[in-house]
């Protein structure tokens, strides 16, 4: 009788037994670094309310200095909740798709594009332009890791 492959433990079942590919075992990594990035991103701008006051004043230079001091809170405040909403949203669903399942996969895959879209958009100032082009990186790191090697797509092809 032969030892049995990857591709055994692949189809046997979606349990925990079934051994992670080399790739899969990178996410955790990646996740741990969009945490620092997003982390780092907000610190920055909590440290330097003057780069989001400038980036504001640029937005509406109509706005009194009582107004300004406001818009700048609200911002910061609007980004750290937003950092901790994708991050608790990206670890649940790369914890789902390290357990092998194909439905947080595929939703990984439609929701980090979306989230690197919307920091572009969302992105105002050069000063913060290396961290928002890392984050972005790894994103689509995420994604290419959970499609391109064949390993991976064969670690999904028979779970739900």
């Amino acid at each position: 009788m032969m030892p049995p492959t990857h591709a055994d433990a692949v189809t046997a079942g979606a349990g925990a037994s079934a051994k992670r590919p080399t790739p899969l075992r990178w996410l955790s990594a990646l996740l741990v670094l969009q945490v620092v990035l997003l982390v780092t991103l907000t610190v920055l701008m909590i440290a330097a309310p003057g780069i989001t006051r400038d980036a504001v004043l640029r937005g509406d230079p109509t706005l009194s200095r009582h107004e300004l001091d406001i818009a700048v809170k609200v911002t910061i405040a609007y980004v750290a909740a937003m950092h901790v909403v994708h991050l608790a949203i990206a670890t649940w669903l790369v914890v789902k798709a390290l357990k092998r399942r194909r439905w947080a996969r595929n939703v990984l895959t439609i929701y980090l594009p979306l989230a690197t879209v919307g920091s572009l958009v969302s992105w105002s100032d050069r000063n913060f332009a290396w961290v928002v082009i890392l984050s972005n990186v790894v994103n689509v790191a995420i994604v290419g890791l959970l499609w391109l090697p064949r390993s991976v797509r064969a670690h999904f092809a028979s779970t739900i």
